[in-house]
């Protein structure tokens, strides 16, 4: 762990030890001072009304029933590239890091919550589902590498009903091509990992991966 960061100017640094990539865990967790700082910057750029929103109980603030966090900063995960390469940026979205607590709104009203937490007493940081959302991933196991890129995923709140045909068919030359060089743009070395976070003012942007 880098640095975090806000606007105005609360920021801290630290490494995180080991990190991992687990799709099997809902939240996202980080070592005990990292979340706390982390946690207090969220809340120190939602001070007053600048969030569009209202502390709700503990990490928890009220919106309007079917609207979005839409003014609540975003996080900028930083990894620091290995083996010589650059480090990647990742935008972590509002409406990934906060979840909506119940689908029904009271009195016009519904709470969004924060989707990761503090780990305890281990140095170690698990990036769940919650910083799954709203991106394409792929794991290259190979190469132990991820790609990451921002989607607009569309989002089950039910039970779906899929039907799955299988396919003997194997990429073509061109496309295995095409995604290794996706890949060695995209691609973060996994392991012990340094992460930088930035907490500011939302940005429209396109990209989520920045050199």
């Amino acid at each position: 762990m880098a640095a975090v960061a806000t606007d105005p100017g609360l920021s801290f640094q630290e490494f995180t030890g080991r990190t991992v990539v687990d799709s099997g865990t809902t939240f996202t967790y980080f070592p005990a001072k990292v979340f706390e700082t982390l946690r207090q910057s969220v809340i120190a750029t939602c001070q007053g009304s600048r969030c569009g929103a209202r502390p709700a109980g503990k990490d928890c603030w009220l919106l309007p029933t079917g609207s979005r966090p839409a003014k609540f900063a975003p996080i900028i995960l930083t990894f620091s590239g290995g083996n010589g390469e650059a480090d990647i940026s990742v935008s972590w979205p509002a409406n990934a890091y906060l979840f909506r607590r119940g689908m029904r709104g009271v009195d016009g009203f519904e709470a969004w919550c924060l989707a990761f937490a503090s780990n305890g007493f281990s140095k170690e940081t698990v990036l769940g589902i919650s910083f799954f959302m709203h991106k394409h991933l792929v794991f290259d196991t190979a190469s132990s590498k991820l790609g990451v890129e921002g989607a607009n995923c569309p989002e089950h709140h039910h039970s779906t009903h899929l039907t799955v045909q299988a396919s003997t068919s194997l990429d073509s030359p061109v496309e295995e091509h095409q995604r290794q060089d996706s890949m060695r743009h995209l691609g973060l070395v996994l392991g012990s990992l340094r992460l930088s976070f930035r907490c500011r003012r939302v940005q429209k942007s396109s990209r989520f991966l920045q050199p």
